[in-house]
């Protein structure tokens, strides 16, 4: 979205075209699953007051559960990468992704 190094090439609008058009054909082509999943912050807040201060925390655990859930009925292996989030916000997200590695679940 930032068109930032190495993205910054997209800044040409005849670039950006071919990129998305590229990338639009590959994932109409690749094989692949996508598990999401979306948080309503205000109900979130309202239901689980001692957890509301850690929704990002609450949607990486659920997401990785599923998946984990996913890839056991298919007796499968997986990858997982979360989307960076800037500053701070990385560190927590990179501590509490290491703490659901580990099984431990620690809010930080």
């Amino acid at each position: 979205m930032s068109r930032r190094f190495p993205f910054h090439a997209l800044r040409d609008i005849r670039v950006e075209y071919e990129f998305n058009q590229d990338l639009l054909a590959h994932l109409h082509n690749w094989e692949y699953r996508v598990i999401t999943i979306c948080l309503d912050k205000k109900t979130h807040v309202e239901t689980y007051r001692d957890w509301s201060r850690a929704p990002y925390y609450c949607c990486l655990a659920v997401l990785m559960e599923r998946f984990n859930f996913w890839l056991n009925r298919r007796n499968s292996l997986g990858d997982v990468m979360a989307e960076s989030r800037g500053g701070g916000e990385d560190g927590r997200l990179k501590r509490e992704f290491s703490a659901l590695l580990d099984c431990s679940l620690p809010i930080s």
